[in-house]
């Protein structure tokens, strides 16, 4: 059916027989719930998504979680038996993040957050993600690349229409966050939200947030900021464009005091007052 309410699994590990998600019948696929591909029992066995045409949709309102895709599996990619990319969009709105987590490689399919400039979405990735195809993200949605990459042949970031900016979610430290293209990179105004691992950061430096091989159009702007710790983070608040990279300038943490600092703080106050005390 074009409208799919509930969660879907395709798929068993108990079931050595190649399955799918046949998207033959109709140009529109929407489920509501949790959208899972399992692994079968061997490494060519694994779950995929067929797309029927080129410009099949398939929407997906809750968690999309692909556990295939193996190196030596017979379907690394979600194919499109009438050519083309198709799309697989996340939709579930802009509430409750949604995780992503797509554990193969070799893809060539079109990805979208959100789905119109009403329809939101709001995911986290759970792994790496890596398509050859476009990477789009609407007005209102949010996406948390955490301290993964997602890598895409386009990136269209652009929609911001109305001042109802996109959300980008990074963490940074030991291992940063970023959103990378070989291709062009369209990019206005978005809110940013900043995260620290808490393990290594030098203060001053600038963050990476987005790389481009090809052409940027837009605006170089920043919504809001917020900045989520741990500590207290601080930032120039202006965006960098060089060599097709963009950064976030002067990025500074400065680490939440320890316990045992805070006791120690603590007892010398005690004692300072009680030295107070017998000297009135």
């Amino acid at each position: 059916p074009a409208t799919a309410v509930g969660n879907v699994i395709i798929g068993s590990a108990a079931n050595g027989n190649l399955t799918y998600f046949n998207t033959s019948n109709a140009a529109t696929y929407r489920i509501g719930g949790d959208f899972t591909l399992n692994k079968g029992t061997t490494a060519n066995q694994d779950g995929y998504i067929s797309f029927g045409a080129s410009n099949t949709k398939v929407y997906v309102g809750g968690n999309f979680t692909d556990v295939g895709g193996s190196a030596t599996s017979s379907q690394p990619d979600y194919v499109t038996t009438g050519g083309g990319s198709g799309l697989l969009a996340f939709n579930g709105g802009a509430g409750t993040q949604k995780s992503v987590s797509i554990g193969r490689t070799g893809l060539t399919n079109n990805f979208a957050v959100g789905e119109s400039a009403t329809i939101f979405g709001n995911i986290g990735l759970a792994k790496n993600l890596a398509t050859t195809g476009s990477f789009t993200m609407y007005r209102g949605s949010r996406l948390n690349v955490a301290a993964l990459t997602l890598t895409a042949g386009s990136l269209n970031l652009a929609d911001d229409a109305g001042g109802n900016h996109l959300t980008i979610a990074d963490t940074f430290g030991t291992t940063n966050g970023l959103i990378t293209t070989s291709g062009n990179l369209s990019l206005n105004t978005f809110n940013l939200e900043l995260n620290f691992d808490g393990t290594s950061w030098t203060n001053g430096s600038n963050l990476l947030l987005f790389h481009y091989g090809g052409t940027f159009t837009g605006t170089l702007a920043l919504g809001t900021i917020t900045y989520n710790g741990p500590g207290t983070i601080t930032s120039a608040g202006t965006l960098l464009n060089s060599g097709g990279n963009i950064y976030l300038q002067g990025v500074s943490v400065v680490p939440e005091p320890s316990v045992a600092f805070l006791l120690m703080a603590s007892f010398g106050s005690l004692m300072v007052w009680k030295l107070r005390r017998r000297k009135a």
